[in-house]
């Protein structure tokens, strides 16, 4: 039983019941919790590190008012609450307000619990945690500034090497843009501006290479344009800026590069290298 792709409006207490009548476990998706978050900043850190651990992994749901035992849903608890609304609204602000930078389309949903021996209003509340773009997420509040991660075995910290790959997995260019600019020196241009750089030498060095050739002059202004090109890439990472710039000078280059091999075939011929 699964509540992954079901509309959050429209789940029912079956639905969760069928978790516990299913023994479901807790898994890299799914965690549950019997009671509220409290009101006090440790609650409150609890409520942001599970929220930001799913959300910096694969996403999923956060039930609370589901018993657990040993990892597996146990019972329909529900939770004491006199006003569903004003709770959903608390969480709702505490997550804004203590992750950083925020989490977009994170959505709550009560159901209130049907139980015949109830002597109380018990609810179900229902997170659904989307897995996020912008990766990695903090905990901000009190000064907490920490980042968790979530794996089969519940919610850890990651180590160096887990947040490097959160950055370069990351969409957001600000915080990508250290990792970007690293594997940009194996960006097939750059690879291309190296050998350009070679030859330009060879170029325009005819007693020590290749022929000279009036329009192998190509290869010098493709070298330049490539540099160029580079500069700008790095930039426009640093400052969020467009990148329809270095695409038309990317253009430039292959143009210039092929004018150069062209240009090349042709001063050998005419230098008569090639007969």
């Amino acid at each position: 039983m699964s509540i992954e792709h079901k509309n959050l409006a429209q789940l029912s207490q079956e639905n969760l019941d069928a978790l516990v009548k299913s023994q479901v476990a807790e898994n890299i998706r799914l965690e549950y919790k019997r009671d509220l978050y409290g009101q006090n900043d440790n609650s409150k850190k609890e409520l942001l590190k599970d929220i930001s651990a799913l959300a910096n992994s694969y996403g999923g749901h956060l039930i609370i008012g589901i018993e657990e035992f040993n990892g597996r849903a146990d019972a329909l608890y529900g939770v004491r609450c006199d006003n569903p609304d004003e709770e959903t609204l608390r969480m709702e602000q505490v997550i804004r307000s203590g992750i950083e930078p925020n989490i977009a389309d994170i959505h709550i949903h009560y159901l209130k619990l049907n139980k015949p021996d109830a002597n109380a209003r018990r609810y179900l509340f229902i997170i659904r945690v989307p897995k996020s773009h912008y990766p990695p997420h903090r905990v901000i509040i009190s000064n907490h500034n920490r980042f968790y991660l979530r794996n089969s075995a519940g919610v850890h910290e990651p180590d160096i090497e887990e947040l490097r790959v959160l950055f370069a997995n990351s969409s957001d260019p600000a915080l990508s843009s250290n990792t970007t600019e690293q594997t940009n020196a194996l960006h097939p241009l750059n690879l291309y501006g190296l050998v350009l750089n070679s030859l330009s030498v060879l170029v325009f060095l005819p007693d020590q290479g290749l022929p000279f050739a009036p329009f192998a002059r190509w290869f010098f202004i493709g070298v330049t344009l490539h540099t160029l090109h580079a500069a700008l890439a790095s930039l426009s990472f640093k400052k969020q800026q467009n990148h329809l710039v270095t695409y038309y000078i990317q253009i430039c280059i292959l143009a210039c590069m092929l004018l150069g091999f062209v240009s090349l075939i042709i001063g050998w011929l005419l230098s008569g290298h090639i007969s």
